[in-house]
């Protein structure tokens, strides 16, 4: 048995790994652990844990990291916290291997316990180029990282000329839009 932990920040996580979690729930030799922090679980954001919750899913870790300030000096803060609950979730635990999706600087704490932990990280959608700091955390997770699941053929490219090897890059789409598409 195989476990993977998924780690989910946001609403959008979700629907960007619906189909993907549905998929390997398929394999008998594969256990799924959700582990959710930051804003999926508050209610200001829309309580997005419900969503995962009314689809069945049984959430293995609720991470309580979110400082309700929106500085940079709080968002810091955050990612600490969640570095060290991550870290001692991923002790207990000791995945395979951790799935993350996207770029945001919430998803950072998980990739950063994963790494420090020698856990393989699968990462979603790296590659892409929004303008923003996002930029930089998607490049600290794809670094972090050892397989790679890209949305486009350009995100590959990207990947590629910093440093990616290309056999750890797989380009099969945007797993929102084939969740759209369904």
């Amino acid at each position: 048995m195989k476990t993977i932990c998924v780690t989910l920040t946001n609403r959008t996580n979700y629907s960007k790994l619906k189909l993907i979690l549905n998929e390997l729930k398929n394999y008998e030799n594969i256990s799924i652990k959700l582990v959710l922090s930051s804003t999926i679980l508050l209610n200001r954001y829309g309580n997005g844990f419900l969503d995962i919750e009314k689809d069945g899913w049984i959430i293995n870790k609720k991470i309580d990291c979110a400082l309700l300030n929106d500085s940079h000096e709080a968002m810091t803060k955050s990612i600490g916290l969640s570095i060290i609950e991550h870290a001692s979730y991923f002790a207990s635990v000791n995945p395979d291997m951790l799935l993350i999706v996207g770029d945001r600087f919430d998803m950072l704490a998980s990739a950063i316990s994963g790494s420090m932990m020698n856990i393989p990280i699968a990462h979603i959608q790296g590659g892409e180029v929004s303008g923003t700091i996002d930029n930089v955390v998607r490049d600290v997770i794809s670094r972090q990282s050892c397989i790679h699941f890209v949305a486009t053929e350009k995100s590959a490219e990207n990947l590629s000329r910093n440093g990616i090897k290309k056999n750890n890059i797989f380009n099969y789409g945007c797993p929102a839009v084939e969740y759209i598409s369904k």
